[in-house]
């Protein structure tokens, strides 16, 4: 990051555009916006889909509420593993390279799941016992994310592919 004064009064104006920020990758040139809200917003969608989904078939609230905090927890775990790269995919990279990531991600899944199962969990989070098909499909919602961050990688390559 530069610095340099805008004043005689000493103040200083930083330049979040530096040279040094652009050399770290796309997420720095294309800004904070550009790079991280469509992931965000796509989150959300996830989120409010495993709502409406959970809505629709059970027309209860609390089921709802815990489709979308789900949904939105497994959407976050599964991001992690396509966040190590802006460029290389997770299958590049390789999806067990980091054990410490997988067994994080693991433990978490299993918290997610003892919100569901444990009574004492239940009773202090106020959540309900879910199906095997309910998790199944919090976790395809969940992995939405992750494969759009990787067609994402993928793209300005294929683009290339075509026109050469």
């Amino acid at each position: 990051m530069r610095c340099r004064k805008l004043r005689p009064s000493h103040r200083s104006h930083c330049s979040w555009g530096s040279s040094a920020t652009a050399s770290r990758g796309p997420a720095a040139r294309l800004g904070f916006w550009q790079a991280y809200c469509p992931g965000g917003c796509l989150t959300a969608v996830v989120a409010l889909s495993a709502f409406g989904y959970e809505w629709y078939s059970s027309e209860n609230l609390a089921h709802a509420r815990d489709a979308a905090f789900s949904a939105l927890v497994i959407a976050e775990l599964l991001r992690a593993f396509g966040a190590r790269s802006e460029v290389r995919t997770v299958w590049q990279i390789g999806l067990l390279s980091n054990r410490q990531l997988c067994v994080i991600v693991a433990a978490s899944c299993m918290l997610q799941l003892a919100l569901h199962h444990l009574p004492a969990l239940q009773q202090l989070f106020g959540t309900a016992p879910v199906s095997l098909r309910q998790w199944s499909v919090w976790l395809v919602l969940g992995a939405v994310p992750l494969l759009v961050l990787e067609l994402r990688k993928v793209l300005p390559y294929a683009r290339r592919a075509w026109q050469a």
